[in-house]
């Protein structure tokens, strides 16, 4: 997803929502300059060789995380589970079945960046790109017992598996938080559950002007004063400022906040904890190659960084949170069903899946007499389905499920079980349906 149109809707929405400080397995049916001032990483070319030796002491995840919560769930597990959620795609462990590289052009500068990915490396955390998919899609593509990342297709990372900075928090915030649904029109446009923190105030049209003309509207006080009030979850936002991408942060704990003996914030000296996605991947900075069980690992982000009030007035930055996380919405147990009653194929390449949470993959299969899968295939959700707000309202007919797509694509002829799974942004795996099929 594009920053700046990631960012620009989320302003243009929060102009309605402005608030002050808040309170508080298996189911049937961009960079700134901000950016590059905090990381302080190196973009050289040089490079951490981890040879053969470094595959046997791999550490790669060795299941699917689940982040479903129960019913009646507070806004604290919810953001301590969307923390979670980012964190896990932040630090999940693996290395390329082949060295591939490919190239990212940040939306706002123009600026295109060339990323490789060595076979002989072991990295950690969802590659920085433009693909705007979060870990269960990454995932898609993993082997758990081994941690290797299979490369299918030369556009894999630019089309199915990475995200941006704002891309790794609202993922996160995706985990717990079915308000969030992509649209035509920008990543955070249908999210009415996102508002702004503290009691700094936006323009009262419905435009998209600059992070900077807010933070100036306001004033350097009154937005101290807005940091102050963030929580964990919450996150800080740059956007729409002439000649510098935007970027996007999720806190990690309450701010830390120091005042001046006239009752003022000290910017220098108040600060918050963040994570964040960045470019790490093509850097040998300390802040990402680390030393850790046995193994070199670059890391594709970073978490508990502090960021000083100061910095984030200085570029601009707006604080937001979700209804979710103040106790204004409730959370909602994710669940997955089919729009209409189904009997027959031809019915199901009619209907749609309809879920609480964004879907991320498919699992379709056909199944013998003998209970033998005689056929499978995934389908991984990617940034045109985003685009066009169908994550929650799936198509069948986009998963080729006809009689005559499935015969062509199998190759196969009898009578067989048709099988289809469903992932969403909770990493719940939903029966979609279990269906006697005939293929000729």
């Amino acid at each position: 997803m594009k920053t700046k149109r990631i960012l620009a809707a989320l302003l243009a929405l929060l102009t309605l929502l402005t608030t002050a400080c808040g309170g508080g397995g298996k189911i049937n049916l961009g960079e700134t300059k901000t950016e590059e001032t905090i990381a302080a990483a190196s973009d050289t070319a040089a490079e951490t060789e981890d040879a053969a030796q470094g595959r046997s002491v791999l550490h790669p995840l060795k299941e699917r995380p689940n982040y479903t919560l129960h019913e009646g769930a507070t806004p604290e597990e919810m953001r301590q589970t969307a923390i979670r959620a980012m964190r896990d795609g932040l630090s999940v462990t693996w290395y390329p079945e082949k060295t591939t590289t490919y190239e990212y052009t940040s939306p706002n500068t123009g600026e295109t960046i060339e990323f490789r990915l060595d076979a002989k490396k072991t990295y950690a955390g969802i590659p920085y790109s433009s693909s705007y998919t979060g870990l269960f899609h990454f995932l898609e593509y993993y082997d758990f017992e081994t941690g290797k990342i299979s490369v299918p297709r030369d556009d894999i990372f630019t089309t199915f598996i990475g995200n941006d900075c704002a891309g790794g928090a609202l993922w996160g915030i995706a985990s717990c938080v079915p308000s969030f649904e992509p649209s035509q029109v920008g990543f955070t446009r249908t999210s009415p559950n996102m508002v702004a923190v503290g009691p700094y105030t936006l323009p009262s049209k419905a435009e998209e002007p600059s992070s900077e003309k807010v933070c100036k509207m306001n004033g350097e006080q009154t937005m101290y004063e807005s940091y102050a009030c963030l929580k964990p979850a919450d996150s800080v936002s740059a956007m729409g400022n002439p000649g510098i991408a935007g970027h996007y942060m999720m806190l990690l704990e309450d701010a830390h906040v120091e005042r001046n003996p006239d009752g003022t914030i000290n910017g220098k000296t108040s600060t918050i904890t963040i994570q964040d996605q960045m470019r790490g991947h093509r850097t040998n900075s300390p802040l990402y190659v680390k030393e850790e069980e046995g193994e070199t690992r670059i890391y594709s982000g970073k978490w508990g960084t502090k960021v000083s009030f100061e910095e984030l007035w200085n570029n601009f930055y707006l604080p937001t949170t979700c209804k979710e996380f103040i106790g204004e919405s409730p959370y909602i147990l994710p669940s997955v069903s089919l729009d209409r009653e189904v009997a027959t194929v031809d019915d199901l390449a009619q209907a749609r899946v309809t879920s609480q949470y964004l879907l991320c993959a498919f699992h379709i299969r056909l199944v013998d007499g003998s209970g033998k899968t005689a056929f499978s295939r995934s389908k991984v959700t990617d940034y045109s389905d985003m685009l066009s707000g169908v994550l929650k309202n799936y198509s069948m007919t986009s998963l080729g499920v006809s009689g005559a797509m499935l015969s062509r694509s199998s190759g196969l002829k009898g009578d067989f079980t048709l099988e289809i799974d469903c992932i969403d942004a909770t990493g719940t795996t939903f029966e979609v349906t279990r269906l006697p099929v005939t293929l000729s």
